[in-house]
């Protein structure tokens, strides 16, 4: 999630960053699926913590997916890299926390949305959770350009 806040819309960024750490692109099918035939790029990172998919759909939209990663963990770290972003002249709203019924269990979702003062547009940052073991992912964070 720090390298999609860290590019927010810089694609060759991201690009250096994702070289930095050498992540590995994954096959086509799998891509594809993840991107549900939407251009993009889906990469791997494996790391003690575990595995993790950084998906890029365009210049203005990043997501890091984690099949199996504790949600309460990783809900405490987006909240945490959210409000650190917010200073004067930037504003950061709670624009969405809720529970539903998703594939494989229950999740919750935590949006922000951050907007330079005077500005219309901005970048929206979700988070979607869950704990169910059977969740089709069980933390996924979305950085996107909003209106």
């Amino acid at each position: 999630m720090d390298a999609c806040v860290a590019s927010l819309g810089d694609e060759p960024r991201l690009k250096a960053w994702i070289q930095q750490n050498k992540l590995t692109p994954t096959d086509a099918a799998f891509s594809q699926r993840v991107l549900q035939g939407k251009p993009g790029e889906v990469w791997s990172a494996t790391s003690k913590v575990g595995d993790f998919l950084l998906v890029i759909g365009s210049p203005y939209r990043c997501a890091v997916w984690a099949r199996r990663a504790n949600a309460r963990l990783g809900l405490e770290h987006f909240e945490k890299l959210v409000k650190g972003i917010e200073r004067p002249g930037l504003s950061v709203n709670l624009e969405m926390d809720q529970e539903f019924q998703g594939q494989g269990g229950k999740y919750r979702q935590v949006a922000y949305i951050l907007r330079k003062q005077g500005s219309m547009t901005g970048w929206a940052m979700l988070a979607t959770t869950s704990e169910s073991a059977t969740a089709e992912v069980q933390v996924r964070f979305t950085v996107s350009a909003a209106k």
